[in-house]
């Protein structure tokens, strides 16, 4: 039927009607793009990312339904997921829901791809001290690899008119082969944690298992250079005879930095030269830690102060240490694979919980879920130019 007051056809009436309802859709917040079932599931992954690991830098528009309407736990994505699929969801406490969803494509990768988010966050209390005090390495595999420095002797300074020839840079070994190991774990939502819907609990997990790691590697780390091992000239990381082993001295104090910061600008590179490394980071034990953060801020302008890293893990309460910049002066190596995010932690793949029984080794379904979790990471002493040790 044609409306001749209007003036419209059905073809032109329908257009119309389309173009107002995208027109609504954009007062709400959404465009018509989002009304698809395809934008919906990219809006609930938006969602859930936010709820539990914070907001993309460009979040799905829709996503901001989801939080409004409350669906941010496990049971209520994987309920929401069925939804979207068209299946049913399962009557009850909600635990079906989350296991009739496992069988979904999404559900597994939304809670994977936000843990994996909730890790590179840096959330942890360790993560910062020990990307400050480490060397980023990365390797691509599970096989020892040797770690090389090139130092070019001999190179003149500018205003000779000669030619000078340098054969390949002279490469040497200096420290421990770098090698990554890895610990695999299941994180274990109960049916009960599931059934509450706490979107608390599934964050703060994670946050716990990441925080735990962080942990394991700066006792790893504080490991390495108590260790004192001798690097491959025969000399030990610290000693009198390099002069980066500072004995008899005092906690940190205007005396004790200004002679570290002689120390470290006196320390050799490979080739004979003098580092001339500026102070960056101070690690002290927790005795000290009132002591290093008073020095530096008496000695240095805010803009130049040292990093202040205090540990509970340092076993000697009256040794502390001082590194230069790790990237032009690396000591201690921290291997994680290519690709890897700074946290060295992932997630991946969801399951039906299963425990091991002790007695029989067999595994039997737990009344829950697993989140597969890894953690790969190694340390590897790689010089000593611009480190110092010093004892009290």
């Amino acid at each position: 039927m044609i409306d001749d007051d209007l003036g419209l056809t059905p073809a032109r009436s329908a257009a119309e009607l389309a173009e107002l309802e995208a027109l609504r859709a954009e007062q709400r917040g959404l465009t018509a793009r989002h009304l698809r079932t395809d934008d919906s599931f990219d809006a609930l992954r938006d969602a859930f990312f936010a709820a539990h690991a914070g907001a993309r830098p460009s979040p799905h528009p829709g996503a901001r339904r989801y939080l409004r309407d409350g669906f941010l736990g496990l049971r209520g994505l994987a309920e929401e997921v069925l939804a979207l699929r068209g299946r049913n969801v399962p009557a009850g406490d909600g635990f079906g829901a989350t296991i009739s969803a496992l069988s979904t494509p999404d559900f597994p990768t939304i809670v994977s791809e936000t843990a994996r988010g909730i890790s590179a966050a840096r959330s942890s209390v360790h993560l910062p001290d020990i990307l400050a005090l480490t060397a980023p390495l990365e390797v691509q595999n599970y096989n020892s690899q040797s770690y090389s420095s090139v130092d070019i002797e001999g190179v003149p300074t500018p205003g000779s008119l000669e030619y000078h020839e340098f054969s390949v840079p002279r490469v040497r070994l200096t420290g421990e082969e770098v090698q990554i190991a890895s610990v695999f774990a299941r994180l274990i939502f109960s049916r009960q944690a599931i059934v509450n819907d706490d979107r608390n609990y599934f964050a703060s997990a994670v946050r716990a298992f990441v925080a735990a790691c962080h942990r394991n590697e700066m006792r790893m780390l504080i490991a390495k250079l108590e260790a004192n091992a001798n690097l491959t000239d025969g000399r030990a990381l610290f000693n009198a005879t390099d002069g980066n082993l500072i004995t008899g001295s005092g906690e940190p104090s205007a005396t004790t930095i200004k002679n570290v910061i002689a120390a470290l600008r006196n320390t050799s590179l490979e080739g004979g030269d003098a580092a001339d490394c500026k102070l960056a980071v101070l690690l002290v034990p927790a005795e000290l830690e009132l002591s290093a953060l008073t020095a530096a801020r008496d000695l240095f302008p805010p803009s130049h102060q040292p990093s202040v890293v205090s540990s509970a893990y340092l076993s000697d309460a009256t040794s502390w240490y001082a590194f230069g910049d790790p990237r032009l002066f690396p000591t201690i190596g921290r291997v994680k694979f290519v690709g890897a995010d700074d946290s060295a932690v992932s997630f991946s793949g969801l399951a039906p919980a299963q425990r091991l029984e002790p007695r029989t080794g067999k595994t039997s379904e737990y009344n829950g879920l697993a989140l597969e979790a890894s953690h790969s990471v190694g340390f590897s002493v790689l010089g000593r130019a611009g480190a110092v040790k010093v004892t009290v």
